[in-house]
C-alpha cells in the first residue's frame, strides 16, 4: 500500500510548467506578470517567477519607457543558462 505524500500540492502542474517554458522560448521578452496572463494562472508572481528559475532560466531586469514617457520597469529577458 502507498503512503499519503505529505506537504502541499504543487501550485503548477507539469503541463503548466511545459506552457511556460514554450512561452519563454516563443517571447524571450515576455513579463512573469504576461505569462500569468496569457496562461490563465492562479499561481502567485513569486511561484511562477521561482518556477522559471528553477527550470534553468534567468532573467535580467530591465527599464523601458512606453510612447508616452512612462517606464515600464521589470521587463524580462529570458534566456537558458546552458544556452
Amino acid at each position: 500500500m502507498e503512503r499519503p505524500k505529505r506537504g502541499r500540492k504543487a501550485r503548477l502542474t507539469p503541463q503548466d510548467l511545459e506552457a511556460i517554458r514554450c512561452l519563454i522560448h516563443a517571447q524571450p521578452e515576455i513579463t512573469i506578470g504576461e505569462i500569468r496572463e496569457r496562461l490563465h494562472l492562479a499561481a502567485s508572481r513569486e511561484t511562477v517567477r521561482k518556477a522559471v528559475v528553477r527550470m534553468g532560466f534567468r532573467h535580467q531586469t530591465m527599464l523601458v519607457e512606453d510612447g508616452e514617457g512612462r517606464r515600464r520597469t521589470r521587463l524580462f529577458d529570458f534566456f537558458d543558462r546552458y544556452y
